[in-house]
């Protein structure tokens, strides 16, 4: 992810394992505590945070992972008419929406807060945010699911 050789992050990474801030699940290297991830990822200003999670999508995307680990990232590192992150949102909501409908509904809401107003992505947003919702059940909310005017 950080384009560093995997040999020089486990020599910088060394002191946070000794210290067991980190440690190994399988593997992976992950935080002991969730509170030490917390207060860590806190630290960082939210600039630096949203930049950090479009890096990770973008690698994780060329990388091939599947497409909801990458619209996990793309939906904390995404901004105001971002069409590559509201393409991928699009992409993950069609992949959730077999198995998990309500899911597919929570990530179309958030891909519509990214389309800036005229754009016409926004039509194809609602009416797969309307498929969502009838799938769901969730007929009622169908006539608030609209362009606002």
């Amino acid at each position: 992810m950080s384009s560093r050789r995997a040999l020089d992050l486990v020599e910088d990474l060394a002191p946070a394992v000794q210290s067991r801030l980190l440690g190994e699940d399988g593997d992976t290297l992950t935080f002991r505590h969730q509170l030490v991830h917390d207060t860590i990822y806190a630290d960082i200003p939210r600039s630096g945070r949203i930049a950090m999670h479009r890096d990770a999508a973008r690698v994780l995307a060329d990388a091939g992972a599947p497409i909801a680990q990458v619209a996990a990232h793309v939906l904390r590192g995404a901004v105001l008419g971002d069409a590559q992150a509201i393409g991928w949102l699009r992409a993950a909501a069609r992949d959730a929406l077999p198995r998990a409908p309500d899911v597919a509904i929570d990530i179309l809401k958030r891909a519509e807060d990214l389309v800036r107003v005229g754009n016409p992505d926004a039509d194809l947003i609602i009416a797969e945010l309307v498929e969502a919702l009838l799938r769901a059940g969730r007929v009622a909310e169908c006539a608030a699911a609209r362009r606002p005017s």
